[in-house]
């Protein structure tokens, strides 16, 4: 029954458990180990009251931090059963539900950073972030500290799935930036023109990864407070930060950690937690991004609520890979990677095992074949095109809106060139005969527009700010409407290509206003919207015409002269 030699544990703090063993009415306290048949006594009181006993038919040893045991051969197991008969008191202890500890809820935030270039990964040039974004530090895509990059501050989500699509929004509306920017030969402000046509392509592409030209960081925040008995954890992300380097572009990695970016347990303490430091920009696609972040965040939920787990993964690492910090730095993943201990499988295996990995399972499981497959994150293709924004359109809204209640108004409606976008709306109307003004509008960057386009063209328009509404408005005289539409059409096609070129460098307005929650949420004050109107979502199946333009419609249009006058 007893062969070989048996490996008895005491572990301090563990609760006694008593079974029956060895002969009738004889109890053995012991536990079975998780991963073997080996027998383990886990109370550190139990050996040191009988160590002498333990002494005389075994070798006592600490075999590992904390960790005391005895060796024994099988030869004492007789003797060591009839002693365990005579100790007294030793009686049976009722099974007992373990307390449980209250559930530490993860939420997860980042500002991952992202640049631009103009050509291609053979001939290409940087082109600043600062030359068409807003370099503020309190919006949520701005600049922080290099304003040669953009860097994004997306709100955090209480799951990593929620803010995934929290970055995803954000990359939308910088999506439709680059495409103002390469419509027609907006460059040529930037560029000179042999410059460009040097390149081959004239196109700005948006790039993420350890960054070729310059040094991008993928920045994640945990509300996790990183005490001394937290401090651990950023083994694990580090552990982490390995695997993912192995699907880096060696060279980039090896460039960025030269200029001391990218550290191992690199970290910022915050308000809500910690920001960890370590991690290239994720953003080279939505299915990478949100992966990473699926799996960074069961990660931290499992160090929250199954430390001691955990902690087995970094003493196994610290154990196998002594000098996994000088093959990290120079992305030597071969170094994990040997024939009988691969630290990539050992720590998918760990994964598997962890609590929140069932809920995000097809997701992280994409990232495990990936890697398995030997694949590279594309660092040096456009990441914007590699995100879906097609699910976005039906909530983009007509530039002009016209009152066609008007006279005039429906057959310059059909005359403008009236583009979709997401960011201005501008209503159009009728100025009453009887008020003698060519021009109005509400708008002070609107007014000095019309202002100067008379001034260029000697049309000497007598121009009039009027405080009708609530948001941005054109307003038309009756003999423009009446003789001279076709200045109308060219007076809409200048302000439309004036305001785009505007919008470029407009600030992102944030729509979380819960900025103030000591949670894993990025570090800027609410975003203040510098000028124009904020487009209301509309409920399904309403009109898509902004909230205010919709109201006025429906109650003063109504009952409006039809010739469109007020």
């Amino acid at each position: 029954m007893f062969k070989g030699v048996y490996k008895m544990k005491f572990n301090i703090g563990d609760k006694v458990v008593l079974k029956k063993n060895l002969h009738n009415k004889v109890y053995r306290e012991y536990i079975s180990h998780p991963d073997s048949t080996t027998q383990e006594i886990r109370t550190l009181s139990f050996l040191k009251k009988y160590r002498k006993f333990f002494g005389k038919i075994g070798i006592v040893t600490e075999l590992y931090n904390g960790i005391y045991g005895v060796y024994f051969d099988t030869s004492k197991v007789t003797a060591l059963g009839s002693w365990l008969k005579s100790v007294k008191p030793i009686k049976k202890i009722k099974d007992t539900p373990k307390e449980t500890k209250p559930e530490y809820k993860i939420t997860i935030g980042s500002d991952p950073e992202l640049s631009f270039s103009v050509g291609n990964t053979q001939n290409n040039l940087l082109f600043p972030a600062k030359w068409f974004i807003n370099t503020s530090t309190s919006t949520q895509l701005g600049c922080d500290g290099c304003a040669d990059l953009a860097e994004l501050r997306p709100p955090y989500g209480n799951n990593p799935l929620e803010h995934t699509e929290n970055i995803r929004k954000i990359l939308r509306r910088l999506n439709n930036k680059v495409e103002l920017l390469n419509k027609g030969n907006d460059l040529l402000r930037y560029f000179p023109a042999d410059t460009l046509n040097s390149l081959g392509e004239r196109n700005v592409i948006t790039l993420a990864g350890n960054g070729f030209l310059k040094s991008t960081g993928g920045h994640i925040h945990f509300n996790i407070p990183l005490g001394d008995e937290n401090k651990k954890f950023l083994l694990l992300l580090d552990i982490m930060s390995i695997f993912l380097n192995s699907m880096e572009v060696r060279e980039d990695s090896v460039r960025r950690r030269a200029g001391n970016y990218g550290q191992l347990s690199a970290y910022e303490t915050k308000s809500y937690g910690f920001e960890y430091r370590t991690l290239a920009s994720w953003l080279y696609s939505q299915n990478n991004a949100r992966n990473i972040l699926c799996l960074s965040y069961v990660l931290a939920y499992e160090w929250m609520n199954n430390k001691d787990f955990c902690e087995q993964i970094i003493a196994l690492f610290l154990k196998e890979f002594p000098n996994y910090g000088i093959a990290f730095q120079s992305a030597n993943s071969l170094y994990f990677i040997r024939e009988k201990i691969n630290l990539f499988e050992i720590f998918k295996k760990k994964v598997r095992k962890m609590i929140k990995y069932p809920e995000y399972k097809p997701y992280i499981e994409n990232l495990f074949s990936f890697q398995k497959l030997g694949k590279k994150f594309k660092e040096h293709e456009d990441l914007l095109s590699q995100w879906d924004f097609s699910i976005d359109e039906k909530k983009a809204t007509d530039f002009y809106y016209f009152n066609e209640k008007d006279y005039f108004m429906k057959e310059i409606k059909e005359m403008v060139t009236n583009e979709k976008t997401e960011g201005e709306n501008i209503f159009i109307y009728g100025i009453n005969q009887k008020k003698d003004y060519d021009l109005a509008t509400n708008n002070d960057y609107i007014y000095n527009l019309l202002t100067h386009y008379s001034m260029k063209f000697s049309k000497n328009y007598k121009i009039t700010k009027m405080r009708n509404f609530d948001f941005d408005s054109i307003g038309f005289g009756y003999k423009l409407r009446a003789v001279n539409r076709n200045e109308i059409v060219t007076i809409l096609e200048q302000i439309r290509g004036n305001l785009e070129r505007e919008y470029i460098k407009k600030p992102f307005i944030s729509d979380n206003t819960d900025y103030e929650t000591k949670m894993a949420q990025t570090d800027t004050e609410r975003d203040i919207e510098s000028r124009g109107i904020e487009v209301l979502s509309t409920p399904e199946g309403e009109s898509p015409i902004p909230r205010l333009m919709r109201e006025y419609l429906e109650t003063t249009l109504a009952t409006t002269d039809t010739r469109g006058s007020w």
